[in-house]
C-alpha cells in the first residue's frame, strides 16, 4: 500500500527567493502539481506547497511540473502563477527559469491566460528555489535566522 506523506517540505531562510512577511510556519499540504491538475475540486481553495519549475515571462507566469514541459509549450502540465504584488525584481530573478518550493493558494479557475493552465496558485506566500535533493539539508520552518 503506498501512503502519501503529508509532512511539509521546507528548505532553509536563506535560499534565494521570497517569503512573505508574517509567513507562519508551514501547515500547508506539500501535494505534487499531478495531484492538483488530477482533482482540482479536492484542492480548490486549499493553501498547498508544490515543487515545480518556475518560468516567469509576460502572460505566461507558471508553474510546471517539469523543465521539460515548459521548453516544449506544455502548460496544461503546469499552473499559471499570481506574483505577489510585494515581491521585487531582485526576487524574481532570483526565482525564475530554477526549480522552486511554492506556498499558496490553490484554484482550479482561473486557468491562466486562455484557460491553458491546470490551475492557478495565488496569494503566494512563499517562493523559494529548490536545492534539490532534500534529504541532504536540515528539516526547517524557514524562519531561522541565517546561520553566520
Amino acid at each position: 500500500m503506498l501512503v502519501a506523506a503529508v509532512a511539509p517540505l521546507q528548505v532553509r531562510a536563506q535560499m534565494p527567493g521570497y517569503m512573505a512577511k508574517g509567513t507562519k510556519p508551514v501547515t500547508a499540504e506539500t501535494v505534487s502539481i499531478l495531484q492538483l491538475i488530477a482533482n482540482p475540486e479536492r484542492y480548490d481553495g486549499q493553501r498547498v506547497q508544490v515543487i515545480g519549475f518556475l518560468r516567469l515571462e509576460f502572460e505566461g507566469n507558471g508553474i510546471y511540473l517539469h523543465r521539460e514541459d515548459y521548453e516544449r509549450g506544455i502548460p496544461q502540465n503546469g499552473l499559471a502563477v499570481q506574483l505577489p504584488s510585494a515581491i521585487t525584481k531582485e526576487q524574481t530573478d532570483a526565482v525564475n527559469m530554477h526549480y522552486v518550493i511554492c506556498l499558496g493558494t490553490f484554484v482550479a479557475a482561473p486557468r491562466g491566460h486562455f484557460g491553458l493552465w491546470g490551475g492557478t496558485m495565488k496569494d503566494i506566500e512563499r517562493l523559494q528555489v529548490w536545492p534539490g535533493h532534500a534529504w541532504d539539508h536540515q528539516p526547517s520552518s524557514g524562519h531561522e535566522p541565517a546561520s553566520q
